[in-house]
């Protein structure tokens, strides 16, 4: 065994001690055969035992770090270093726990010296596998440098490969030590602590909601999703399909921030605005005494639906935007309702109490002959001319030709003889008697617009506000009025007889018919939705979105046209139709594709069933899956396995794009040209399992 190094090491002891120089030679398998002590003062055993006894009096901080070290047969010896064992795994550098290290390099190799293990390079804390196969937790530390202190160069290969065992620094130097045992050293050393384990207050709140909001790239074909149903890529994937994964970009998911922000906001401004109405799945009823037109009292009941969603009421949501038929095309059954009512206002008439007590306009049944006087043109002697003739409709209460100023009833205007086409009058005469019965009397009765169907009645403002109405002060006539345009809200249409408020396709998609149903669309979004539009972006996804929602609102708005429906419904099962696309485009990297395909049909079966109870539009789920499946082939990535996959994909993105035109614009010609009934039709989205399982609910009152 020959010597191959030799070096000076000189030890200034703590607390003002003497210096001691020791030399030390290295051989080349790393023993120390021997140690050479010189100097002067105390030994290198008493300094270690001074500074012992005062690091029980006080502990730095660093020594309350955990860390595991060993209950080894401590020797007594006056040298510093001694020779160990030679099957212990040890480094070849002297560990010395001294507050101040200087090092000597021999002249012959100045860059050979070694820096002693206590100068090593701060790291952070790392577990550590033991050779006995326990885990254990080592925090390492980084000695602050003295100024004149050598530096050393260790190797980075040999540096790396220290951690594959637990080195703990003693007052012989680096050796292992057991898992289960604890020591500490017995010199105060100056360190700083690199890291400290333990989690800081607020931690917990702190790192979900980091996870929820950090950049990670989404793997293709795994995804949130993936990671919930165990879904995993195949052991050999090819290059060329690995170089695609890759370099696919990934995005921040700005739409689903936005969306959800729009949402929020929208639900709470609507509950603000117009309340919440009653909580529950069958129809609440009102019963009350109101004054009506007749002068008497009459118990009236007002029924309306209840929202289970925790929101307004579907009025409200009319009100607001919701997809509602009747406000979007002309409908035939409305048209008819408001046509019919026309036509008996037209031979309607004023009727005077004869106490004086007021008037009202009604029909000659509804008019008492002992009570009142039904002032009937051109039986009644106040029966005014038109063109030389006796007008034959009439009269009207508080309203003539020949009283009103504006619009005035002058030649060549002249109001014509069908009453329902008179105009509001504006301003009268201020004559206080006209000798006429129907304009001297005190009319009891206007307009009032009630129900989603645009029903009109001549009522008293009591009776319209019972029944949350919309009450007409200034008109005298339904015919005056368009109670299409009270129930719709929104903008007025241009033409008044014939509704066109389209936009309510994908108005209602921003709107919720409660609390609940806006929780419901905010956790989707930010679970589902964000993930997928980390794959495929802003743009992509809003496509597929709103295209999707309004599809199926469309087919909604033809099969259900009666029901206010709103939400992002259609959507959101557009969006789920992303999933399967996206599991057919990465079919053949997937570990067990089918299995993952299994899982995700038995999903989306039990939300299609969960559809046909009653109130749940399955109409949008339906045809917002299948117009989001085709819109998904079209704008999602995806990944090629050669060139002639790559031109087959490229005809499935056209033929996806034709498919999705064609069923948008064969919804948009049942919708506005050949209207579509079908009664069998609402099997698909309630199945009556009693009698009054999905009993059709009509929101117009009920009188008794």
């Amino acid at each position: 065994m020959g010597f191959v190094r030799q070096c000076s090491v000189k030890f200034v002891l703590p607390r003002g001690g003497a210096v001691k120089e020791c030399i030390c030679w290295w051989s080349v398998d790393g023993e120390v055969p021997g140690l050479l002590e010189r100097g002067g003062g105390p030994s290198m055993a008493e300094a270690d035992g001074e500074s012992s006894s005062g690091q029980q009096r006080k502990k730095p901080p660093w020594l309350q770090l955990d860390i595991p070290t060993t209950h080894g047969p401590m020797e007594e010896h006056n040298s510093f270093l001694q020779p160990w064992a030679r099957n212990s795994l040890y480094l070849r550098s002297a560990s010395v726990p001294t507050e101040n290290i200087q090092l000597r390099c021999p002249p012959v190799d100045p860059n050979g010296c070694r820096r002693p293990s206590v100068l090593r390079k701060p790291s952070i804390s790392q577990t550590i596998k033991s050779p006995t196969g326990k885990r254990v937790r080592f925090e390492q530390m980084s000695t602050v440098l003295v100024k004149g202190q050598c530096s050393s160069r260790l190797d980075a290969p040999r540096r790396q490969s220290l951690p594959q065992i637990v080195l703990r620094p003693l007052e012989r130097g680096w050796r292992k030590t057991r898992d289960d045992a604890l020591i500490q050293p017995k010199v105060r050393l100056r360190q700083e602590v690199v890291s400290v384990s333990g989690q800081r207050r607020g931690q917990r709140i702190a790192v979900p909601v980091k996870k929820l909001f950090t950049r990670e790239k989404r793997p293709y074909g795994l995804g949130m999703v993936g990671r919930l149903t165990n879904r995993s890529y195949r052991k050999r994937i090819d290059s060329y399909v690995k170089r695609q994964i890759e370099d696919m970009n990934d995005h921040r998911p700005f739409f689903t921030y936005w969306i959800t922000f729009v949402h929020l906001l929208i639900t709470i401004l609507s509950v603000s605005i117009y309340g919440i109405a009653p909580v529950g799945f069958s129809q609440h009823e009102t019963v009350d005494s109101v004054l009506r037109n007749k002068g008497v009292y009459e118990n009236v009941k007002f029924v309306q639906q209840e929202n289970f969603w925790v929101g307004p009421n579907s009025e409200a949501l009319i009100h607001l935007g919701a997809k509602f038929s009747p406000c979007m095309r002309q409908d035939q059954q409305v048209h008819d309702l408001i046509q019919e009512k026309k036509e008996k206002e037209r031979n309607s008439a004023c009727c005077v109490r004869n106490d004086k007590s007021g008037c009202v306009q009604t029909s000659q049944e509804e008019c008492s002959s002992t009570l009142a006087v039904w002032v009937k043109w051109p039986q009644h002697p106040s029966v005014p001319y038109l063109d030389g003739k006796l007008r034959t409709y009439g009269s009207v209460c508080h309203q003539d030709p020949r009283t009103c100023l504006e619009p005035a009833s002058v030649s060549p205007h002249e109001w014509p003889d069908d009453i329902t086409k008179w105009p509001i009058c504006t301003r009268y005469s201020t004559g206080n008697h006209t000798n006429l019965p129907h304009i001297d009397c005190v009319i009891t009765g206007r307009p009032c617009c009630i129900g989603t169907k645009g029903r009109c009645e001549i009522t008293s403002r009591e009776y319209c506000d019972f029944m949350k109405g919309y009450f007409h002060e200034e008109a005298t006539l339904c015919s005056q009025v368009h109670c299409m345009d009270d129930v719709c809200g929104l903008l007025p249409f241009l033409n008044p007889e014939v509704p066109d408020q389209f936009y309510r396709l994908w108005l209602s998609l921003f709107l919720h018919a409660g609390i609940l149903h806006c929780l419901v669309s905010v956790s989707f979004q930010m679970t589902i939705l964000r993930d997928l539009e980390k794959l495929a972006g802003w743009l992509r996804i809003s496509i597929i979105y709103i295209l999707s929602g309004i599809t199926g609102n469309l087919a909604s708005a033809i099969f259900l046209p009666y029901r206010a429906e709103v939400g992002p419904a259609g959507s959101q099962f557009g969006i789920l139709a992303c999933l399967f696309v996206e599991l057919f485009q990465s079919w053949q990297i997937l570990a067990r594709p089918w299995r993952a395909f299994l899982k995700l049909l038995c999903v989306v079966l039990f939300l299609f069933a969960f559809g046909l109870l009653p109130w749940i539009d399955n109409f949008a789920h339906i045809c917002g899956f299948v117009s989001g499946f085709f819109l998904s082939f079209a704008f999602l990535p995806y990944i090629s396995f050669g060139r002639m996959d790559m031109y087959r994909k490229r005809c499935q993105i056209l033929l996806s794009l034709a498919l999705f035109l064609g069923i948008f614009s064969g919804f948009v010609v049942l919708f506005y040209v050949y209207p579509l009934k079908c009664e069998w039709c609402e099997l698909l989205t309630c199945i009556p399992l009693t009698d009054k399982f999905c009993e059709k609910y009509d929101l117009n009152a009920h009188l008794y």
